[in-house]
């Protein structure tokens, strides 16, 4: 699964582990298990770093906050080697409550549990590319053990042959992630295309201007903003444009790069967007029509029930429940929309006046603006933006 969940289900497993000795540890003994409370601390911790702060990692952390809490004594002992002769009435009473809530929050996990979309369920397979650098200076392909300011998420068929070899890029809103794209993104996969998120973290790439621009914090923020205040979040879209058009920029020139073929050709790109990039994208496109063949906006579809929200109906049925909307059971809304998608997407084609490149080091130093004449959308959404 490309989400949490796995992570949250082995720290709450363990909160409950920690907890329930009260029931089954003999006295006389090494209370060995404390050591479960802090380690689900750092576990917690580690999970926000790799995922973001969302509600489930809030909830756990929180939680393993309180049994640290609840076992500090009993750790101080195990520390010391002391046996464990008892366990006061407090310090059961605060291990149910412990307990009571990890039950809680795993059982809301499995009922809110997302729809499976494991890659080899679409026979699609998924890389990930690291990228250090900035929009101004542009970003490169990060070292072993550099900090990076980005990351490419790919998502292309296991059968190679059979690949339409057709490149679309997706672009995440930021109050939303890539996991909740990438139903979309393996339904599209499965259909023979090769699909490119991205999501950066670059110092000239601000969207909060604030400590909530870190990577762990930011889609947390913007989507507080855009659920509490909405009229604040939606007047600065002119100003999300802007980040939108920078990173149009950037994905488009890192998509020709991963996909210039053995004889210099570059092969089409094709651009899909949600609320987020509903100006950025044409007026990106106007400026860029040798390079992209095309484009669509998730907000035409009216199965796209969330605007804004990337496909949350499927990766995180708890946030469409809130906004009482189903789950997208079996992907069958992602399907409709992605059957769309694959009318308005124009054959790949390579015309003879198509600009090659002549070595593999002028393949890596590609320049965004160049590109090829493209075939139009038979949409009306063509790379004129008409």
């Amino acid at each position: 699964m490309y989400n949490p969940i796995l992570g949250d289900w082995l720290i709450l497993a363990l909160l409950f582990l920690n907890c329930s000795r009260i029931f089954f540890l003999k006295y006389g003994k090494i209370d060995t298990l404390t050591i479960l409370a802090p380690i689900c601390i750092v576990l917690s911790v580690l999970q926000i770093v790799a995922w973001g702060m969302y509600l489930y990692s809030f909830a756990i952390l929180a939680i393993s906050i309180l049994a640290f809490l609840i076992n500090f004594r009993a750790f101080l002992r195990f520390n010391s080697g002391l046996f464990v002769d008892h366990y006061s009435t407090g310090f059961k009473l605060g291990a149910m409550l412990v307990i009571v809530l990890t039950v809680a929050v795993g059982g809301m996990l499995i009922y809110f549990r997302p729809e499976n979309v494991h890659p080899a369920k679409f026979s699609a397979a998924i890389r990930k590319i690291r990228v250090s650098g900035d929009f101004t200076n542009g970003f490169s392909r990060s070292l072993p053990f550099e900090f990076a300011q980005g990351e490419i998420v790919i998502v292309e068929p296991e059968d190679t042959d059979g690949a339409k070899k057709q490149s679309v890029i997706i672009f995440p809103d930021k109050n939303a992630g890539i996991s909740d794209y990438m139903p979309l993104a393996l339904v599209l996969a499965k259909k023979g295309y090769s699909v490119f998120l991205g999501d950066f973290y670059a110092r000239d790439g601000k969207w909060c201007h604030s400590v909530a621009d870190f990577k762990f914090f930011r889609r947390a923020m913007l989507l507080h903003e855009k659920m509490f205040m909405p009229e604040r979040f939606e007047a600065q879209k002119q100003f999300y444009t802007f980040n939108m058009e920078k990173e149009c920029a950037v994905m488009l020139e890192i998509v020709r790069q991963e996909t210039v073929r053995a004889d210099g050709l570059f092969e089409p790109v094709y651009m899909i967007g949600d609320w987020m990039s509903e100006i950025a994208l044409p007026e990106f496109i106007s400026e860029h029509k040798e390079s992209v063949c095309g484009y669509t906006i998730l907000t035409d579809f009216e199965e796209y029930k969330l605007p804004g929200y990337g496909f949350v109906q499927a990766s995180d049925p708890l946030l469409a429940f809130k906004f009482r909307a189903e789950r997208d059971s079996g992907l069958k809304n992602v399907g409709e929309i992605a059957d769309k998608i694959e009318t308005l997407i124009p054959e790949k084609k390579f015309p003879e006046s198509e600009p090659r490149l002549e070595s593999e080091s002028d393949a890596e130093n590609v320049d965004a603006e160049s590109g090829k004449t493209v075939e139009t959308v038979n949409d009306g959404r063509n790379a004129d933006g008409n």
